[in-house]
């Protein structure tokens, strides 16, 4: 893969054939980096990155002053 693993939905590491959902992963990403600032499943790694998107793990920053539903959107 070329470029960043930070938008890569979970089929494309998976190396399946992307739906609509792909984009709607890459949607949820941009909107939880213009909420925090930050990339929702970086890891350590290159590779801890990938194993987070898989396992679809993220968490909303502690100090994060966002509504709920913005929360449940990204959920």
């Amino acid at each position: 893969m070329v470029g960043t693993q930070d938008y890569i939905a979970p089929e494309i590491v998976d190396q399946e054939v992307p739906t609509t959902s792909a984009d709607l992963w890459s949607f949820g990403i941009i909107l939880y980096m213009m909420l925090f600032n930050l990339s929702p499943f970086q890891g350590k790694s290159y590779y801890d990155t990938l194993l987070n998107i898989k396992a679809g793990r993220f968490s909303i920053p502690a100090d994060a002053q966002v509504s709920p539903l913005a929360v449940d959107l990204l959920h």
